[in-house]
């Protein structure tokens, strides 16, 4: 189905075409699951056409979750009648300190939970937010480092060239972008010393 892009009905005679496009979530890291031989390597490359990667919660920056939660409180509302979509100053450090091990569905059901703990209150304070939450330290959260778009393009070029042994021609599959360019970006970064294929 996904390289013939046509099918037939059991029992059927005629092949049918859809107009579909498949989207493919994982928290696995794909590439090391092909590598281990846990995931077919010919269904990674089919899939593996706009690969889009979402860091979790604990990577993101103050201002994306100060955003998100705000969605998420805007996008609650109406179905939490008279609870507040503010926070409090002290339940929004506890909110950026945590790190989110369930990520943003953790995140929405703790903010359901302070909605409706909070009714009839101006803003959601900490004493709504579960324990866990009121308790982080932040020790655990991978903190922001400032660094440039050429630094973090490096770094995923160099990433994903050792990820597929030094493959030019997977690597730039897997990145998106021809051979030509990659062995331009290579040059452009002084990756030059790497094994060349």
């Amino acid at each position: 189905m996904l390289e013939g892009k046509g099918f037939r009905r059991h029992g059927g005679t005629t092949e049918i075409t859809p107009n579909v496009r498949v989207v493919a979530a994982t928290s696995k890291d794909l590439v090391n699951e092909v590598t281990t031989g846990r995931f077919r390597e010919d269904l990674y490359y089919r899939l593996s056409v706009m690969p889009i990667n979402l860091p979790p919660l604990r990577a993101r920056s103050r201002e994306d979750l100060v955003d998100l939660a705000a969605h998420l409180l805007d996008e609650l509302s109406p179905s939490v009648p008279g609870a507040p979509t503010m926070l409090g100053d002290d339940a929004l450090d506890a909110i950026l300190r945590y790190a989110w091990p369930g990520n943003i569905r953790e995140l929405r059901n703790v903010l359901e939970r302070a909605m409706l703990m909070a009714r009839g209150q101006p803003k959601i304070e900490l004493a709504h937010l579960p324990r866990e939450v009121q308790g982080a330290s932040g020790a655990d959260v991978a903190h922001h480092v400032p660094r440039s778009l050429a630094e973090v393009e490096k770094a995923h070029i160099d990433r994903t060239l050792k990820a597929n042994a030094h493959n030019r021609t997977h690597a730039a599959k897997e990145l998106g972008i021809s051979r030509a360019t990659l062995i331009k970006k290579i040059k452009e970064y002084n990756l030059l010393d790497k094994p060349r294929s």
